[in-house]
C-alpha cells in the first residue's frame, strides 16, 4: 500500500508506514472501524468523514510545502581522492567514490536523516526536513561520527590514505523549492555556517557549531575551538571539535510531582499479577508529559522478571531482540552460548533453535524470511514460548517505552503475544503517544487498562520548577512563562529552564531564582519534539494546522470557515483533535492543545505566507465582529502582521485605549507603541495624544524610561502647537515620572514649570494634577509644611471640578503631611482618602490610598490586612510600581510584628522587581526594609550588601522620608558589627536631616540609637522637639 503522506510503498499487512510511521488504514473518529479511503462516510456507523489526500494521487508540488524549518546540517567532505586518482584507474576510481558516498549516504539515513545532495566527492545532509525528530542535532552529530569511523575503516584497504572533514550546525532554513522550482533543498545561514565548519576542520576531524554542541554535550566528548571567523559573515562562530563518545553526566532533573493516583493504580495492577493474573497497561500522553517518569517511579519489582526496553525502529524487531538479551542477561556469542543458557530457564531446544535465528547467531538455523507467513509465526510462537519459560514461575513486568517508535515487525509480534496473554502472571506496560490508537488497541485482546496522562496543574508545574532549580520560590515572570509556555508538560518546564539558564536569562543567586530576561525562544529540543508530530500529518491537515496557528491559541469553527473558504472543515478539525494536536472545549469551540504547538507551527510558515495569513484572518475577523470590544486586541495584532498600516494604527490605538480602561496597562502600552510605530505622516494633535497616552500607560505599568521619552516628546510637541493646557499636562505627569526614579531636583523643577504654566487658564483638571505630584514630591524628601500646603491649594481647585480621584490623591497627601506634624485628623483624612480613590476607580489614587496604611499609627495587624487586600486591588489594575510599595509596606509591619518569615519573601519579590525596572524610591524603600530584618536576625553580611547597594540610591532622593530612616538603619548595622565611630557619624547625619525639616513622626527613629551612642547635647535637640509628641496619640 502507498502512504498518503510520502508515497513509499509498502508490503502486504503493513498498519504503518515504514517511511514515515504515518497509520495506513484510517479509522472512523466515532466507531474506530477501519475505513476505506477516499470514501466520505463510514460504513460501520455512517459518520461523515474528514476529506483525506487519496493514497494514489501525487504528493503536492515542493513549492507548496516550502516553509521555516530548524534543521541541523551535516557537510561532509572527503581529503585524499586527488592522490588516490593517481594510482588507480578512472573506472575503479567512480566505483570506489560511488561505494564511499553510497556507505556515508546509508549512516545518513540509517538515523533518520536525508542527503540533501552529492558533490564530486561531498555529501550534504539535513537532520529536521521533510521529517523532525526530537533529538535531530544528536542524530546528526552520530552520523558525522560514524562517516569519520566508516572512512577511516575504509583507508585501510586503499593505496594512499583517506580522510573526511565534516561540519555540523543547527538552526533556521527555508526548506522546499529552490532554483526553478522544480529542485528542493534548504537555504539559510545555518547551510553556510556548516559548510564553513566543514572547511575550517582538519582532515579526520568533526566540527560542530555551539547551537549543536549544547544539544550532545551530555553524550560526547570535545575539545573548545573558541570563535572561527567566518567568510562573508559579520560575527565569528563558536566551535567544538568532537572527540568521541562519553559516559553520560547526571542532568538536572525535577522531581516527581503528582502522578499519584497513576502510580497507585500500577501498583494495585502489579498486586493482581502477583496472584496469578494477566494485565496489559497503555500508558499514553503527549511527549513530555511524563511517561517514562513515572515508570521510573514504578520501582522494579522485587521477586520477579522485571525487564524494561526502550523502542526504535533502526533494527527489525530491535525492542524484542533487546528483551531477550536483557532476560539472558548478556548476549549470546552463538547458538551454543544461547543453549547453556536456555537450559536454566527451562527453555527446549526447538525453542531455543528459532531464538537464535530471531538474534541472528552462528550455528542457528537460516534467516527466517519474515515474508513467509508459516515460517513467520512459527518464529512468533518460538518468542511467545521462551516468555512463558523465562520467569520461572515468577510473575513478570515487561515495559516497552516509547513503543510509537518501534518497527512495524516488532508491532506485529507484540499484536500475536498479545493475542496469546491469557491466565499467566504478567503486566505488560506500553507507553505511546497520541497519535497511535492503533497500537493501542492491539492490548484490547488482552485484559487492558488504559491510562491517559493529561497536563499538571499550574500548582505542580510551579512545584516541579521549583524541585528543578533547587530553589523555595519563584519570581512571578518566571511562574507566568511556565504557566502559558510550558502548560504543565513536565519536560517543557525542565527544556524551558535549561535554556533560561544556558542562556544566561536565569540564574540562582544565593539559593535564589533570579531572571533577567523573559522573551526567551523555545529551545530546540521542544520545537523537534512537536514538528515531529506535525510531520505525520497529511499535506492537507498540515497547511489547516498552519492557517489555524495564525488565527490564534483558540478560535471558532466559522472562522476556519471564513478564513480556508472550506465550509466542510470541521472534518478536518476533527481529525486534528484525534491526532491530539486540537482540542474542542465546547461545540464549533477549538484550541491547541498545547501553545508549543501553535508557536511551532506558526513558526513554520514562511514570512510572506504570514503576513497574507494574517490579512485573511483580519478581514473575516472585522466582517463578522468588528465592533466588539473582545475583536479589538485580535484585530489590531492581526492587522500589525499583515502590514496594514491604517487599520492596524486605528485598532491598536482602541485596543490601548480598551486595555488601560481595564486597568491594563502592560497591554496598554505594547497597543500605543505599536500605533505610534505605524502612525505616519499627519494627524499632529492626534499623535500628541497618543503619545500622551502611552506616557501615562507606561508610568502606571512601572517603566518610566519608556514614560520619560514619550512626555518629552509630547510637551515639546504641545508647546509647539500652542497648546498650553495639554503641555502642561504632559509637564505634570514627566514631574512624577522623575521622582518615581529619584531625580528629585529635576521633578521639583518641572512640576514648578507646570504649575507656573496653568495657573493662567484658571482652574483645571491638568492644575489640580499638577498640585497633586508637587504636594507629593515635597511630603516625600520631608518638607511637609510646603507638602501640606500645597495639598490644600489643590483640593481648592479639585473641589469644583467634582473628580474623586484628584481629591483622593490629594487628601492623601494631605493626611500624610498632617501626621508627621502630629495633627489627630490625619487619620481620618487617610481613611477618606482610600474611600474616595476606590469609588474613583483610578489606579494612582487607589494604590496610594493602600500605601499609607495604618503603619504610621502603630496598628500593624490592622495595618497588614489592609496592605493585603491593596495588594491585591493593585495587581488587578496592573500597577506593579504601587504593588510592591504596599507590599514593603507590609513587610515594615511584619517586621515589627516579629513576623521575619513572611516578611522576608515579599521583600525579596519586590525588590527584584524594583531593581528591574520600577523606580528608585520603591528600590530604596524595599531595600532598606529588607536590610532591616536581616540585622534583627543577625544575618549582617547580607544586610551589608543591601545597605551599600540602597544608601547611594537614598541619597539621591534625600529628606526625612527616605534618606534619615536608612542612615539609621546603616548605623544599626555598624553598632552591631562594633562599628561605633562610624555609627555614631551617620546618626549625627540622619539627626541633622530629621531636625531641618518640621516633621514630626521622623523625629522618632534616630532617637533611641541617638540616646545610645551620642553624647546628650547631640541628642537633646531631638528629644526637645519630640517632647510634644510623647502624649500625642497620632505619634505615639
Amino acid at each position: 500500500m502507498r502512504c498518503p503522506n510520502c508515497t513509499v510503498e509498502n508490503p502486504a499487512g503493513f498498519r504503518f508506514c515504514g517511511g514515515c510511521g504515518r497509520a495506513l488504514a484510517e479509522t472512523c473518529p466515532a466507531c474506530g472501524a477501519e475505513v476505506i479511503p477516499g470514501f466520505r462516510f463510514c460504513g460501520t456507523c455512517g459518520h461523515e468523514l474528514a476529506q483525506r489526500a487519496e493514497p494514489d494521487k501525487p504528493p503536492v508540488s515542493a513549492a507548496a510545502t516550502t516553509e521555516r524549518r530548524r534543521v541541523t546540517v551535516v557537510f561532509a567532505d572527503l581529503v585524499g581522492f586527488s592522490t588516490l586518482a593517481e594510482h588507480l584507474d578512472p573506472e575503479n576510481l567512480n566505483v570506489l567514490v560511488t561505494e564511499t558516498l553510497r556507505e556515508l549516504a546509508a549512516e545518513v539515513e540509517r538515523r533518520g536523516g536525508t542527503v540533501e545532495n552529492f558533490a564530486g566527492d561531498s555529501l550534504v545532509a539535513i537532520f529536521g526536513a521533510p521529517q523532525a525528530h526530537e533529538d535531530d542535532p544528536e542524530r546528526a552529530v552520530a552520523s558525522a561520527v560514524a562517516i569519520r569511523d566508516a572512512i577511516a575503516h575504509r583507508s585501510r584497504s586503499t593505496p594512499t590514505p583517506l580522510q573526511v572533514r565534516v561540519g555540523v550546525n543547527s538552526g533556521l532554513v527555508v526548506a522546499g523549492a529552490t532554483g526553478d522550482g522544480r529542485q528542493t533543498g534548504v537555504l539559510g545561514d545555518a547551510v553556510n555556517i556548516a559548510a564553513r565548519l566543514q572547511q575550517a576542520a582538519g582532515p579526520g576531524e568533526v566540527l560542530v557549531a555551539a547551537s549543536v554542541w549544547r544539544r550532545v554535550r551530555e553524550h560526547y566528548e570535545a575539545q573548545h575551538i573558541g570563535l572561527l571567523e567566518v567568510k562573508g559573515r559579520g560575527q565569528p562562530v563558536e566551535a567544538y571539535r568532537i572527540e568521541g563518545p562519553r559516559t553520560a553526566g547526571v542532568r538536572r532533573q525535577a522531581p516527581f510531582v503528582g502522578r499519584q493516583e497513576e502510580l497507585a493504580l500500577l501498583d494495585i495492577l502489579w498486586s493482581s499479577v502477583a496472584k496469578g493474573n494477566t494485565h496489559v497497561v497503555s500508558l499514553a500522553g503527549e511527549p513530555g508529559v511524563g511517561k517514562s517518569r513515572l515508570m521510573a517511579q514504578f520501582a522494579p519489582r522485587e521477586g520477579a522478571l522485571d525487564v524494561r526496553v526502550s523502542c526504535d525502529s533502526e533494527r527489525a524487531f530491535g525492542p524484542f531482540l533487546d528483551l531477550v538479551n536483557r532476560i539472558l542477561g548478556h548476549r549470546p556469542v552463538d547458538l551454543e552460548d544461547l543453549k547453556q543458557q536456555a537450559v536454566a530457564l527451562g527453555v527446549d531446544t526447538e525453542t531455543t533453535q528459532l531464538i537464535g535465528a530471531l538474534l541472528g547467531l552462528a550455528g542457528a538455523p537460516p534467516v527466517v524470511r519474515m515474508a513467509d507467513e508459516q515460517q513467520k509465526r512459527q518464529v512468533f510462537a518460538g518468542i511467545w514460548q521462551f516468555f512463558l519459560a523465562a520467569p520461572q514461575g515468577r510473575p513478570a513486568l515487561i515495559v516497552f517505552d516509547d513503543l510509537h517508535w518501534a518497527d512495524r515487525s516488532s508491532i506485529e509480534l507484540l499484536g500475536f503475544l498479545l493475542e496469546r496473554l491469557n491466565a499467566v502472571p504478567i503486566m505488560i506496560v506500553l507507553t505511546i503517544r497520541p497519535g497511535f490508537e492503533q497500537i493501542e488497541r492491539l492490548a484490547l485482546r488482552a485484559s487492558h487498562t488504559a491510562i491517559h496522562l493529561e497536563r499538571m496543574s499550574a500548582e505542580e508545574s510551579v512545584a516541579v520548577a521549583r524541585g528543578f532549580l533547587g530553589v523555595i520560590a519563584l519570581p512571578d515572570d518566571l511562574e507566568r512563562i511556565i504557566a502559558t509556555r510550558a502548560e504543565g508538560n513536565p519536560f517543557f518546564i525542565e527544556e524551558l529552564l535549561q535554556a533560561l539558564l544556558e542562556l544566561g536569562s536565569l540564574a540562582i543567586v544565593d539559593g535564589r531564582a533570579v531572571l533577567a530576561k523573559v522573551d526567551v525562544e523555545i529551545p530546540d529540543t521542544v520545537q523537534g519534539t512537536v514538528l515531529a508530530r506535525v510531520d505525520r500529518l497529511t499535506p492537507a491537515e498540515r497547511s489547516l494546522l498552519q492557517q489555524v496557528a495564525v488565527i490564534g491559541r483558540h478560535f471558532p469553527t466559522d472562522l476556519v470557515q471564513a478564513v480556508t473558504g472550506d465550509e466542510k472543515v470541521g472534518a478536518s478539525l476533527d481529525a486534528l483533535a484525534r491526532a491530539q494536536l486540537l482540542v474542542s472545549p465546547a461545540p464549533n469551540q477549538w484550541s491547541f492543545k498545547h501553545a508549543l504547538i501553535q508557536e511551532v507551527t506558526y513558526e513554520t510558515l514562511l514570512l510572506r505566507q504570514r503576513k497574507d495569513l494574517h490579512a485573511r484572518v483580519a478581514a473575516a475577523l472585522e466582517a463578522r465582529a468588528a465592533d466588539d470590544p473582545a475583536s479589538l486586541e485580535a484585530l489590531a495584532g492581526h492587522y500589525a502582521r499583515a502590514e496594514a498600516s491604517e487599520k492596524a494604527r486605528r485598532y491598536s490605538m482602541a485596543a490601548g485605549d480598551l486595555a488601560a480602561e481595564r486597568m491594563g496597562f502592560n497591554e496598554a502600552m505594547g497597543r500605543y507603541e505599536t500605533a505610534l510605530r505605524l502612525w505616519g505622516s499627519g494627524d499632529e494633535p492626534g499623535r500628541l495624544a497618543l503619545l500622551e497616552k502611552l506616557g501615562y500607560a507606561s508610568l502606571i505599568g512601572g517603566d518610566m524610561a519608556r514614560s520619560r521619552s514619550a512626555l518629552i516628546e509630547a510637551e515639546s510637541g504641545w508647546s509647539g502647537l500652542g497648546n498650553v493646557r495639554r503641555a502642561g499636562a504632559s509637564l505634570s505627569m514627566l514631574g512624577r515620572a522623575y521622582w518615581v526614579t529619584g531625580e528629585m531636583d529635576r521633578a521639583a523643577d518641572v512640576l514648578q514649570r507646570a504649575i507656573a504654566l496653568l495657573e493662567p487658564e484658571g482652574p483645571s483638571l491638568e492644575l489640580a494634577r499638577a498640585y497633586v505630584w508637587a504636594a507629593t514630591l515635597h511630603m516625600l524628601v520631608g518638607d511637609v509644611q510646603v507638602g501640606a500646603d500645597l495639598a490644600r491649594k489643590g483640593l481648592e481647585i479639585a473641589e469644583p471640578l467634582g473628580n474623586d480621584g484628584i481629591r483622593a490623591n490629594l487628601l492623601n497627601t494631605l493626611g500624610v503631611c498632617e501626621s508627621s506634624s502630629g495633627d489627630p485628623i490625619a487619620l481620618k483624612r487617610l481613611e477618606e482618602a482610600r474611600e474616595l480613590a476606590e469609588r474613583s476607580g483610578d489606579p494612582e489614587a487607589i494604590g496610594r490610598a493602600y500605601v499609607d496604611t495604618l503603619s504610621r499609627f502603630g496598628r500593624f495587624e490592622e495595618g497588614v490586612a489592609i496592605a493585603r487586600r491593596g495588594r491585591e486591588v493593585a495587581r488587578k489594575l496592573g500597577s506593579p510600581t504601587f504593588e510592591w510599595f504596599i507590599a514593603a509596606n507590609e513587610a515594615t509591619m511584619l517586621m515589627y510584628l516579629g513576623r521575619y518569615d513572611e516578611a522576608e519573601p515579599l521583600l525579596h519579590e519586590a525588590l527584584e522587581s524594583y531593581r528591574a525596572e520600577l523606580g528608585i524610591p520603591g528600590q530604596v524603600n524595599a531595600g532598606m526594609v529588607y536590610a532591616d530584618v536581616l540585622i534583627r536576625q543577625g544575618r549582617y553580611p547580607q544586610a551589608r550588601a543591601l545597605v551599600e547597594e540602597s544608601i547611594p540610591l537614598a541619597r539621591r532622593i534625600g529628606g526625612a522620608e527616605f534618606l534619615a530612616p536608612a542612615l539609621v538603619i546603616e548605623a544599626s548595622l555598624d553598632e552591631a558589627q562594633g562599628s561605633i565611630a562610624s555609627a555614631r557619624q551617620t546618626l549625627t547625619e540622619a539627626l541633622d536631616i530629621v531636625l531641618a525639616t518640621p516633621s514630626l513622626i521622623h523625629l522618632a527613629p534616630p532617637l533611641a540609637p541617638g540616646a545610645r551612642l551620642l553624647l546628650r547635647d547631640r541628642v537633646a535637640p531631638v528629644i526637645e522637639r519630640a517632647r510634644p509628641a510623647s502624649g500625642n496619640p497620632v505619634l505615639a
